[in-house]
């Protein structure tokens, strides 16, 4: 008999977490309700595919026989924590993450053990053998499982709770691969790795150690417009990629005879920053030579969401030449931020050029008030790059905003800014 069960929380985790459940583990559990804050807002949503309930009535519908226990699914895991104190109050059970899949660490999984070839402080490096890679729809990313497809814990940051709980919730179709892949392998695929950010500081910097380190097999590794670029770059030829597309196509299981796991040791990217500085150095030293001229001064514009609005009056007061990174190749991206003396950019992935800016230089990196988040500071600093933030005014207790909504940076601040950045750069060559 299958356990009747209720979801708490019904954004996007918990509607994909709904999707996963339903379809992998339909023979084990049923949803009969789901709880959500937002109820009266999702049920006018057409594309839901499940009633949501007052979250107030929870007791009510418990102990008219609705569900048997909740799986809470909520991102926070702050606010995760709450709600089950709140659940546990009322005598209602939670059904725990771990009722699903199985998260093993790295030294229970098959032959799993620190690889003696490879060495870099902050980062460890894990081999195993006969691994499985599973790409589940829906899921952001493949999901790697050993023989007996518990997950191999290894290939999930444990300071983001998705990255974490997500993958347990997916259940391959079967134990018997489908394909075959022999030889080795160095596996590097994450939740946001499709972003021009997140594959340059969390891919780039392993595959950078794993060439440093003499690694001769292959990678398994998104492509996307800027990755086979990129990789070229560091000298990664096409035969030795295996694109996780296409792996992705054919919705089946793939063995790995033998895979190779770096992984960064710690959540703050402190020991990435050299290495990825290292990197960005080998790029730039064979990009110096060139008979084009390079504006000295750059505008980087965000064409999708998040939009700095800003006038050209303004850039042109300042000097600036406008550049679109998505219409250029990541050659050119870089040939802009290695030339110039001061580059404005809104956040967002197109800062990740910064790493390419020479030492002197200024970064001036502007920010909705909703999401003050410097994810380059680190490195540029350490670099010796100057970093200049400006940003959205506004009373944020008073007004709403998104994170992805257009936003405004006031004259005076950058007004202000420029006078330091001009001052910074004043005797740059």
């Amino acid at each position: 008999m299958r356990l009747l069960i209720a979801l708490w929380g019904y954004g996007y985790f918990g509607h994909d977490v709904e999707a996963a459940v339903s379809e992998g583990w339909a023979d084990t559990y049923e949803i009969t309700a789901v709880f959500d804050r937002r109820f009266a807002e999702l049920n006018k949503e057409p594309k839901r595919t499940l009633t949501v309930y007052d979250p107030a009535r929870i007791r009510e519908y418990y102990e008219k026989g609705f569900f048997e226990k909740v799986l809470i699914t909520v991102f926070d895991d702050e606010e995760r924590a709450r709600i089950k104190s709140v659940l546990d109050d009322y005598g209602i059970p939670v059904l725990d993450v771990y009722a699903f899949n199985r998260f093993k660490a790295p030294g229970e999984c098959t032959a799993g053990i620190i690889d003696g070839e490879y060495s870099r402080q902050g980062y460890s490096f894990y081999a195993f053998k006969d691994q499985i890679l599973y790409f589940a729809p829906r899921a952001p990313y493949s999901i790697v499982y050993d023989l007996d497809l518990s997950v191999n814990g290894t290939f999930w940051r444990d300071f983001e709770i998705a990255q974490e709980v997500f993958p347990r919730f997916f259940r391959p179709p079967s134990c018997e691969p489908d394909h075959v892949l022999k030889g080795t392998y160095c596996f590097l695929n994450y939740a946001y790795s499709r972003n021009y950010w997140h594959f340059t500081f969390e891919l780039m910097d392993k595959v950078f150690l794993m060439e440093r380190n003499g690694f001769r097999g292959k990678y398994i590794i998104p492509k996307t417009r800027f990755s086979e670029e990129l990789l070229g770059m560091i000298g990664v030829t096409d035969e030795r990629i295996v694109w996780t597309n296409e792996l992705c196509a054919s919705s089946s299981l793939w063995k790995v005879e033998k895979m190779i796991a770096p992984v960064l040791d710690c959540s703050d990217r402190r020991a990435a920053s050299p290495v990825i500085l290292e990197m960005a150095e080998g790029i730039t030293g064979r990009l110096r030579d060139t008979s084009k001229a390079y504006p000295e001064r750059v505008f980087a514009k965000r064409v999708d969401t998040r939009r700095l609005i800003i006038s050209d009056s303004q850039l042109d007061k300042y000097g600036f030449k406008t550049i679109i990174p998505e219409e250029l190749s990541v050659e050119e991206q870089i040939r802009y931020f290695m030339n110039a003396r001061i580059v404005l950019s809104p956040h967002g992935a197109n800062t990740t050029n910064a790493i390419y800016m020479k030492p002197g230089s200024v970064l001036i990196e502007s920010f909705p008030a909703s999401l003050l988040n410097p994810a380059c500071m680190r490195e540029i600093i350490d670099k010796g790059v100057h970093f200049l933030p400006v940003f959205q005014y506004k009373d944020m207790l008073s007004s709403s905003t998104g994170i992805y909504d257009d936003y405004t940076v006031i004259p005076e601040m950058l007004e202000s800014t420029m006078i330091i950045a001009e001052m910074l750069t004043k005797d740059l060559a």
